[in-house]
């Protein structure tokens, strides 16, 4: 990765890396108790990671971009998303100012991997493409993803994402995206993995993951 990443995350580009390596290769990590929350907006079995853990990712992150993270960035909290997990929102953006997702999962070779992946959008109306950042249209953000968040008439895509295991995506939470159409009725068969990164960089000012 060159020098200019973060600018490139900062200014609302998603960086793809194929073939990402997890941290704790060879442990139980992926098997370690997840909260399970039922029908919320988001699916999926969460947890905080400990300071061992957040540590550990941060590094993997930081070698895999050539980026520096801030040291002791905050809090991060995990999110594992499997078959017959479901969610009620669609298009939306995250509370995290950092996020980067991995696909955990070889998918069936009937299903076309663009159907499986990560989409984000500008909505059509307003042209915007991310939760702004004035909090006097902050407001009018959340009534749009409220009226228009599930009408895919309203957005153009600006990028779609195709699944493909061990590829991972790293964005800013602030964009407007979506998981698959499938994860409003339970119908995915795929899994995937995501680090919600709450102030993990310099310069951005994080939410609260509780």
């Amino acid at each position: 990765m060159s020098d200019d990443t973060l600018q490139r995350i900062f200014a609302g580009e998603v960086i793809i890396v194929d073939d990402f390596s997890l941290p704790f290769s060879g442990t139980d990590f992926l098997e370690r108790p997840l909260r399970k929350q039922g029908l919320s907006n988001f699916p999926g079995r969460f947890r905080i990671l400990d300071s061992t853990e957040l540590r550990e990712f941060e590094r993997a992150i930081e070698e895999t971009l050539s980026v520096k993270l801030l040291p002791e960035s905050g809090v991060a909290r995990i999110r594992r998303t499997g078959k017959g997990d479901r969610g009620q929102a669609f298009i939306h953006h995250d509370e995290a100012q950092f996020v980067c997702t991995v696909y955990l999962s070889d998918l069936p070779p009937e299903v076309e991997p663009e159907d499986f992946g990560t989409s984000f959008y500008r909505h059509r109306r307003t042209g915007w493409t991310q939760f702004p950042q004035r909090k006097t249209l902050q407001l009018a953000s959340n009534l749009i993803l409220r009226s228009d968040g599930h009408d895919l008439a309203a957005w153009d895509v600006v990028e779609k994402v195709p699944f493909r295991k061990y590829r991972a995506l790293f964005y800013l939470g602030r964009l407007y995206h979506s998981p698959p159409a499938c994860v409003l009725d339970g119908r995915c068969g795929h899994e995937r993995l995501t680090l919600e990164f709450f102030g993990a960089l310099a310069g951005l000012s994080g939410g609260d993951p509780t």
